[in-house]
């Protein structure tokens, strides 16, 4: 999406972030979120809760970036088709 208002680029989670989070945290709880990334690991390690958000937000300077892909990923799973078997790799490169 494109608001407008900001001019900034982004994905819209809107009413939907704190069931996102919610769910999230609970795959991470469970150990089905299997992080090698020293990156994600450390935005991960920035996500907190506030009183001004709940729902969980980066700490300042901080990013949610790859917090809020994996958020994203278990929700498009649940649209999946049950009882097929895919693998995701990612490959990382150090520079």
């Amino acid at each position: 999406y494109h608001d407008k208002l900001r001019k900034k680029h982004g994905w819209w989670t809107g009413v939907n972030r704190p069931a996102m989070i919610a769910e999230l945290a609970e795959n991470v709880y469970q150990r089905h979120v299997r992080e090698m990334n020293p990156r994600a690991i450390d935005e991960f390690s920035n996500f907190i809760r506030t009183k001004k958000k709940p729902e969980g937000e980066a700490r300042g300077g901080a990013h949610d970036d790859n917090v809020m892909v994996w958020a994203m990923f278990f929700q498009a799973r649940k649209s999946m088709p049950h009882g097929t078997q895919h693998t995701v790799t990612r490959q990382y490169s150090i520079k």
